[in-house]
């Protein structure tokens, strides 16, 4: 019979129907844990990702101040040399300063001035040993221009005022030198004796 087909189709139908209904809930249920699984993996992926940009963050944190320390301790090293260089520079000047103006009296004749105070093991140093010889030698050539000039003074003392007539010629037989007494024994006038 028409009603038992359509019965049958119905209930056929419904059979699909609940079969269907189940596989969507499968489908649904299987889905969610696949969803849920899959968040967790997402989960354990982004912690470890955070987690390692974390680290990252405080290696740079870290490499970062290590490298402003280094930039700090360098810039004291530095400024700590500049000003070393600076003071040591002003030393060099002050020295040359002081030797030079000496070496300029010394060579204006003034050899009373002091050896200068440059205790140095270089250029310098030998610069203010050097003066020393310098001031040394011209304070000898003084003693000895001096005892010359005593002992010319002397002779000339002497020869002028010796009784007895005397006359120096050269090689040539040309009359050099003469003292009064040689004038009167051969009754000579300044303009008679010329050199």
């Amino acid at each position: 019979s028409p009603v038992s087909g359509i019965a049958n189709d119905l209930l056929s139908a419904h059979k699909r129907l609940n079969l269907i209904q189940e596989r969507k809930n499968y489908l649904l249920i299987s889905i969610r844990a696949k969803s849920e699984q899959l968040s967790s993996q997402v989960s354990n992926f982004v912690g470890d990702l955070q987690k390692k940009v974390s680290r990252q963050r405080q290696d740079v944190t870290s490499f970062v101040s290590n490298g402003q320390n280094w930039i700090l301790g360098i810039s004291i090293f530095l400024l700590f040399g500049l000003t070393r260089l600076y003071l040591y520079s002003q030393r060099m000047t002050k020295d040359l300063e002081s030797i030079t103006y000496e070496m300029e009296q010394l060579s204006l004749g003034r050899v009373d001035s002091k050896k200068p105070m440059a205790h140095r093991n270089d250029e310098i140093g030998t610069l203010v040993d050097a003066f020393e010889v310098f001031r040394r030698d011209a304070l000898q050539r003084l003693e000895v221009t001096a005892e010359l000039s005593e002992q010319k003074r002397l002779l000339e003392t002497i020869f002028d005022n010796m009784n007895d007539g005397l006359s120096v010629f050269s090689t040539k037989g040309t009359l050099v030198a003469w003292n009064s007494g040689y004038q009167n024994i051969f009754g000579l006038t300044d303009k008679d004796l010329r050199i």
